[in-house]
């Protein structure tokens, strides 16, 4: 099942950690401070999970749809995409 970025606001912390862990696509990570940020992409929005490196517990999430708020990430990300397009390109050169 696929929950829209209000219905995830609107649950639960602990039911938001199990959908992001279940439903979620893992990006990237990048460290902001003491916390390590991991990124995951929910079908219609993203999520960042905040993690306290000095406490084992989910500090919290952060979630946005504006693709902007990727930019701390853009060094980060490799996307199959850069990949299919190389692809088809060689094989209209060929």
């Amino acid at each position: 099942m696929s929950l829209t970025h209000t219905d995830f606001i609107l649950l639960p912390a602990e039911e938001q950690g199990g959908y992001v862990f279940g439903q979620g696509t893992y990006l990237a990570s990048r460290q902001e401070g003491s916390y390590c940020v991991n990124l995951y992409y929910l079908h219609s929005f993203y999520c960042e999970m905040w993690l306290d490196q000095h406490c084992p517990e989910l500090d919290f999430f952060r979630t946005f749809t504006n693709q902007r708020c990727l930019t701390p990430y853009l060094d980060k990300l490799a996307l199959p995409l850069e990949q299919a397009v190389t692809v088809r390109q060689a094989n209209r050169n060929a």
